[in-house]
């Protein structure tokens, strides 16, 4: 319905964010910006890292998100969030085992 009646090629709902349909806005490089000094000034701090991947993957910077979701996993290997957000971003990337492996950890953890 929407694609024909706007001409897009592809679907703009889907459950995860398309980069290709954000308004990139001065919103977005603060939080980039305010995630990466966060990061700078506590580097052992996992959350850190964590936010800093979401909204790296908010942005369609998949393969930089995948990489700071593993250092939130390395400083709190129970951290639900970053296995789920990783999911995403693995299968955004088409890693589809890694993908269903996050998901699974997460399942497990969440017992």
């Amino acid at each position: 319905m929407y694609k024909s009646f706007f001409g897009l090629n592809s679907n703009p709902f889907n459950l995860s964010p398309d980069p290709s349909f954000l308004y990139r806005s001065n919103q977005h490089e603060e939080a980039l910006a305010s995630y990466r000094r966060a990061v700078q000034l506590a580097p052992d701090y996992a959350e850190a890292h964590n936010d800093l991947a979401v909204v790296l993957l908010d942005l369609g910077q998949t393969r930089e998100a995948v990489a700071c979701y593993r250092e939130a996993l390395r400083l709190k290997p129970d951290a639900v969030n970053a296995f789920q957000g990783r999911a995403v971003a693995r299968s955004k990337l088409g890693d589809t085992r890694g993908a269903e492996a996050d998901r699974q950890q997460a399942k497990e953890i969440s017992r």
